[in-house]
């Protein structure tokens, strides 16, 4: 069957039963195992109360040559999961060389040895008890176009059918298509994995991994997926995905890393389907060997975001290939680690309080922080400056990311959560009598088509805060203020231009009162009719302008990536005025800014629980502003704390704190 260039949707029919959220770890099956080590790693899930695992079925273990298939390694792997009560998520992993695995076809026998490999492993595991679910491909995404490829067959075909460019200005397209291109690619290479699944199993849940999000972003399509899949997850490996962050920064990044699948998968769950749990050191950008302080805090992190399986990536060492060595939860003579241990701690805390984590949600603000596949793929690849290794991180890959990160990061300083959401699934539109703020952080590039939307969406009573460099291009990478000014009546104002000024600068607030640190230029504005609430040097360089029902807030500088690299404490301050009156409803915040602490909140009738996260290597006192009238009971952690008083809880460095407040 070939590869459509259309989306096969085929819609899941399956309904997940509610339950508490599971831990389980990768179980690596290869040549050389004894059949004893086999069923020690099942037992010691089962005694770790980890009742799901996730196994890789290599093709190039069962597949002996033209029609000769030997499962029998697998099957005995699938008998020891069924008597030890261990679910399976069993990942499809034909012939291939790589650690990664390869992405798509390379040409059309290749793809005729696929659906061979999917049919004949799903035809012979689809019976089996244990098995639970089918990861149709392991961390999709990545180009690998080359000018005689099978995919550069099908990007002439894709092309073929676009929509033709209009001139309308004397301008030459540049629309980053050939980086489209691998979006929609992606989308019909797994919808039709999905297909052949579902020809041969109507039963199980299908799943797929994505895996360095932030910078992979723009090759994922999540709405078009969600039909053909039960389930949505993430690889998140610091050693790995976390080049933008420093180390005590890697569970705010965890976290980041689930909210994005969490509302990609809506209303459907999410899952983590690989995190790291042992030591990596050569496998890696970053050496790494987690401590059991940051499993607990990464463990809490994933399940405070809502997700309803963890899977460590693995539980026991692989012997050969790229990863030989590393990354288990196991001693080399199987026995338990202090990580290992800790997520088994972790797992029969979720048992003892399943009646409510069974229920529960993790709590949301109306505050989005929204990331534009088009301003990612500008600034790393189309831009002149992506081609150098310069150190003005604002011309570089990650400025448009890393200013939404910077977002996320002081608002969850705050105790404030926010969604960070992609343009095109972010609904615009929505109906609610709760006003919504929508934060554009350095979007480069905003396509017309968004031009009406962002309209109604401030008309209708809404916040729109816009930041650095945002709709400096359209989609076709046109300078909008030369042309068209799409949003002068929005925002009240026009840009006059952009000033070059070096890495790091202040531009002084009056409305509200504070000086942000900012990053690379200042944007100077000629007001029409909005308020001006700050000014340097004489120039206007931030504005607030009514609209309808809502306002506009632009500050044409890079606060975001200013704060990233500087302190971020003024900036506190702006977010916390700023959303004010969108985060009175909230539960629990903490009472004032606290550097390297997060806080995590979720909700089942009436019942809460606040996951306190300490990320500095130092004891830190923090207070909530708690709004419920709830008894505290701490199910996890606490060593300095004798009785909860929400005026100050005390954590140890990189300590953990859970409270279920009832």
């Amino acid at each position: 069957m070939a590869i459509l260039l259309v989306v096969l949707l085929i819609p899941i029919t399956i309904q997940l039963k509610a339950q508490a959220p599971i831990i389980g770890a990768q179980v690596f099956i290869e040549a050389g195992q004894s059949k004893q080590d086999v069923e020690t790693w099942f037992k010691l899930l089962a005694d770790h109360d980890m009742p799901v695992c996730r196994i890789r079925i290599f093709e190039d273990q069962i597949h002996q040559g033209n029609d000769k298939w030997d499962f029998s390694r697998y099957d005995y792997a699938f008998d020891m999961a069924q008597k030890y009560g261990i679910k399976v998520m069993a990942t499809l992993y034909p012939s291939e060389s790589k650690v990664g695995s390869f992405k798509f076809p390379k040409n059309p026998e290749h793809q005729k040895s696929i659906e061979e490999y999917v049919r004949k492993v799903v035809g012979h595991f689809k019976n089996y008890p244990a098995l639970d679910t089918w990861v149709l491909q392991n961390e999709p995404g990545v180009k690998d176009y080359t000018k005689d490829s099978f995919s550069s067959l099908k990007y002439k075909e894709w092309k073929a059918i676009q929509k033709k460019y209009e001139n309308k200005n004397g301008c030459r397209k540049n629309y980053p298509e050939f980086e489209m291109f691998w979006r929609d690619y992606t989308t019909n290479y797994l919808s039709w994995l999905a297909k052949i699944v579902r020809e041969e199993d109507t039963i199980h849940l299908t799943h797929v991994n994505n895996h360095l999000l932030f910078s992979n972003l723009p090759q994922y399509d999540f709405s078009q997926w969600m039909p053909f899949l039960s389930t949505l997850g993430a690889s998140i490996h610091p050693s790995w995905h976390f080049r933008y962050f420093q180390r005590q920064q890697y569970t705010m990044a965890i976290a980041a890393d689930c909210d994005i699948i969490r509302n990609a998968a809506e209303p459907k769950p999410f899952w983590v389907t690989e995190l790291q749990g042992g030591t990596n050191i050569f496998s890696g950008f970053n050496p790494l060997c987690p401590s059991k302080e940051d499993i607990a805090q990464w463990l809490w992190t994933c399940i405070g975001s809502g997700a309803k399986r963890i899977i460590f990536w693995t539980l026991n060492p692989r012997c050969c290939g790229a990863e030989a060595g590393e990354w288990g939860m196991l001693t080399y003579q199987n026995k338990p680690t202090d990580r290992l241990t800790m997520a088994g701690n972790i797992s029969k805390i979720l048992l003892a309080e399943k009646d409510f984590f069974k229920i529960a949600k993790p709590v949301k603000s109306n505050i989005n922080l929204i990331y534009s596949p088009e301003s990612m793929i500008l600034y790393a690849d189309k831009l002149i400056s992506s081609k150098f290794n310069g150190n003005v991180p604002g011309r570089r890959k990650g400025a448009h990311i890393k200013s939404i990160i910077s977002y996320y990061q002081t608002l969850t300083e705050l105790g404030i959560p926010s969604n960070i959401v992609q343009m095109d699934h972010f609904d615009w539109g929505l109906k609610t009598d709760k006003p919504r703020i929508a934060i554009l952080a350095n979007m480069l590039s905003i396509p017309a088509k968004y031009k009406e939307k962002l309209y109604a969406f401030v008309k209708n009573g809404n916040k729109l805060i816009v930041t650095g460099l945002s709709g400096f291009y359209n989609e076709n990478m046109e300078n909008v203020y030369t042309s068209t000014d799409p949003f002068r009546k929005l925002f009240g104002a026009t840009l006059m231009e952009f000033k070059y000024v070096g890495d790091s600068f202040a531009l002084k607030l009056t409305d509200p009162q504070v000086q942000l640190p900012a990053h690379m230029v200042k944007g100077i504005i000629k007001t029409d009719k909005a308020k001006v609430i700050g000014t340097l040097d004489g120039d206007i360089i931030a504005v607030r302008n009514k609209y309808g029902k809502g306002e506009v807030v632009w500050i044409p500088s890079l606060i975001g990536l200013g704060s990233w690299q500087k302190n971020n404490d003024s900036f506190a301050a702006f977010l916390k005025e700023e959303s004010k009156g969108f985060t009175q409803q909230l539960p629990f915040k903490l009472l004032n800014h606290t550097k390297q602490v997060m806080l995590k909140t979720m909700e089942a009738k009436g019942s809460y629980l606040t996951i306190l996260v300490n990320m500095r290597d130092e004891n830190v006192s923090i207070a909530l502003d708690k709004k419920v009238k709830k008894k505290a009971r701490i199910i996890f952690g606490g060593k300095l704390i004798n009785k909860v008083d929400v005026r100050n809880i005390r954590l140890a460095p990189q300590e953990t704190v859970v409270i279920l407040w009832q």
